[in-house]
């Protein structure tokens, strides 16, 4: 019988980082968009039966509790089996088990999902490619939300910053700041927002306070090395 560790594809003992593997691996294999369209179908109801084990299993409380359910279930089973039944079960069980060492999960063996994936251009396989990566970011901070809930945490819970979120961040404001520099060198762009400046009070008072921040930083970076 099929369970929540079969469908991840995982042994039982699996650390939470080889779920998440396991997970990001089997989201961009049966991802709809990168089957044919008699699959589609198919790959849909796949990937909710994965959405669903990964639900549980990435959750440190739940997966706990469907061990031990699992573990009653196979116990209750095991009792209504004859001995020859047993014997076949476990030959099975043994035959599809392997540990998690032997899986390596950057050698996915090829096929159709692979196959249409090489056929998209490069502009197509990097949307795709942030396509997936979002989602697997918005099933990370659902996880992580919804594991302090289950504690009974009742509050706002704030998603962890990452290194790559600050340097997202960063990126985006040296974007903006070069832009600003580039209109700013253009004498057309130049003398209009100057008359920005002086004709809008909003925009004065917001100029002003980070014109502001930026002298109070560059004092305070003096006064560290004077």
């Amino acid at each position: 019988m099929e369970n929540l560790y079969d469908i991840l594809e995982v042994s039982r003992k699996a650390s939470k980082e080889v779920i998440d593997k396991a997970y990001k691996t089997l989201a961009k294999k049966y991802h709809p968009d990168l089957q044919a369209p008699e699959n589609k179908q198919m790959a849909e109801e796949k990937m909710k039966k994965i959405n669903e084990a990964y639900s549980v299993l990435s959750d440190d409380v739940q997966r706990a509790r469907y061990d031990r359910e699992l573990e009653e279930e196979e116990n209750n089973r095991q009792k209504s089996y004859t001995p020859q039944q047993n014997t076949y079960e476990n030959e099975e069980y043994n035959k599809n088990y392997y540990n998690d060492s032997n899986v390596n999960y950057n050698n996915v063996e090829t096929n159709d999902w692979q196959e249409n994936f090489q056929k998209l251009n490069k502009r197509e396989q990097a949307k795709l490619r942030r396509k997936l990566e979002k989602d697997a970011n918005q099933e990370y901070r659902r996880q992580y939300a919804e594991f302090f809930r289950n504690l009974g945490f009742r509050g706002r819970i704030k998603h962890r910053w990452t290194f790559k979120d600050f340097l997202t961040i960063f990126l985006v404001i040296l974007v903006l700041v070069i832009i600003f520099l580039i209109l700013w060198a253009i004498p057309y762009t130049h003398n209009w927002m100057i008359s920005l400046y002086e004709e809008n009070l909003f925009i004065r008072i917001i100029v002003n306070i980070f014109i502001g921040i930026f002298n109070g930083i560059v004092t305070f970076v003096k006064n560290i090395f004077n």
